[in-house]
């Protein structure tokens, strides 16, 4: 199934970073501990090709070629993958800015575009952001109908999605973080930890950061008190106040721990891990 190839390409080629612990921002001003850039394609032709050859293959059944005017990208990310489509479908191409230049003619769409075309609207991933929808209003302001809505990667954050679905246009994406996080955890690149952590957010993705701070010291303190309760386990402290043990360094010390004896329980060494 594509969305899972695509899904695993996209891990291989680095385009996700996780960064629970140090969060990142979004252009949008929401904090995030996942980070999908897909625009890593560029740098990589063969699994572009695969990206491209899959969009291909939707267009031609499902859009058809003979019903689209026009490719336009959404956004700087999508001056490329516009790029990549009419290359193949040997139409027009237009991009829309995310805002008016201040200089020169202060254009917002780039390329030329008539009213009654029909384009098909491309951009890399569906998030939180405003560029589609900006596009697509920008678009209907010239008259232009929007035929489809194409995207690698979709957040699944339901704010766009809701937004085309208003708008009665059909869109589709190529994977998303639901299939994502399920390909990463049975390629045990990520964690059932990391996993929860960023389904959380995308539940409450706007609240999420708020309580952050808070949440990364209580995690903190079960981790030590867990850490701390495995070494007494194992007999990996012990006490000798009358005769104190000599550190490498020459300090005497009434405690000893040996963390090496981890080495000897797996269960143990993996709950450290």
């Amino acid at each position: 199934m594509h969305e899972y190839e695509i899904a695993k390409l996209l891990l291989e080629i680095g385009a996700v970073s996780l960064r629970p612990n140090n969060p990142y921002q979004l252009a949008s001003g929401i904090i995030s501990p996942i980070y999908v850039d897909c625009r890593v394609l560029n740098s990589y032709p063969e699994q572009r090709k695969v990206v491209f050859d899959f969009f291909q293959d939707y267009i031609d059944s499902f859009v058809g070629r003979n019903n689209v005017d026009l490719v336009v990208g959404s956004g700087h990310s999508g001056i490329s993958l516009a790029a990549y489509l009419v290359e193949k479908m040997r139409v027009p191409m237009a991009y829309v800015r995310a805002s008016h230049k201040t200089h020169g003619k202060e254009n917002q769409v780039e390329g030329i575009t008539r009213e009654g075309d029909r384009a098909l609207l491309i951009s890399d991933i569906i998030d939180d952001e405003e560029h589609i929808p900006a596009s697509v209003r920008m678009l209907k302001s010239r008259g232009v109908h929007i035929v489809h809505v194409l995207s690698i990667f979709n957040m699944k954050l339901d704010i766009v999605d809701s937004f085309l679905k208003d708008e009665n246009i059909p869109y589709f994406t190529l994977s998303d973080l639901r299939i994502l996080l399920k390909t990463a955890v049975s390629d045990r690149l990520i964690s059932l930890t990391e996993r929860d952590e960023i389904e959380s957010w995308r539940k409450d993705f706007r609240g999420w950061g708020a309580g952050r701070p808070r949440q990364l010291e209580d995690d903190l303190r079960r981790r030590r008190e867990a850490v701390a309760g495995v070494l007494l386990k194992i007999g990996a402290v012990t006490l000798s106040p009358s005769e104190p043990y000599r550190y490498a360094s020459g300090i005497l010390s009434p405690i000893y721990c040996d963390n090496r004896l981890l080495i000897s329980h797996p269960d143990d060494w993996l709950c450290v891990i």
